[in-house]
C-alpha cells in the first residue's frame, strides 16, 4: 500500500483484483474482508504467520502510534 497510496495505510483494508491474462488490483476497500475470525494471507505476507484480524488490528494500531499517524486510524 505503501506504493499504491503514499505513506501507506494503516487499518484493515482489501484490494479488488482483476484477471485478463494477469492479476492487477483494481480496487481498494477500507474494511475487514473475509469474516472477523479469518486467519488468512494477510498475517503471513506481513507478520510471516497466521494472524487473526483482532491482532491485526491491535497490531495496526501500535504501528500507528510508532508512526505518529494514530489520527488515521481512530476519531
Amino acid at each position: 500500500m505503501k506504493k499504491l497510496e503514499p505513506p501507506g495505510i494503516i487499518g484493515p483494508f482489501a484490494l479488488h483484483f482483476a484477471y485478463d491474462g494477469s492479476f492487477r488490483a483494481i480496487g481498494f476497500a477500507s474494511r475487514i474482508d473475509g469474516g472477523s475470525n479469518a486467519l488468512h494471507w494477510y498475517g503471513r505476507l506481513y507478520w510471516n504467520e497466521p494472524i487473526s484480524v483482532g491482532r491485526r488490528i491491535a497490531r495496526e494500531i501500535k504501528l500507528a502510534l510508532a508512526e505518529d499517524r494514530l489520527g488515521e486510524v481512530v476519531s
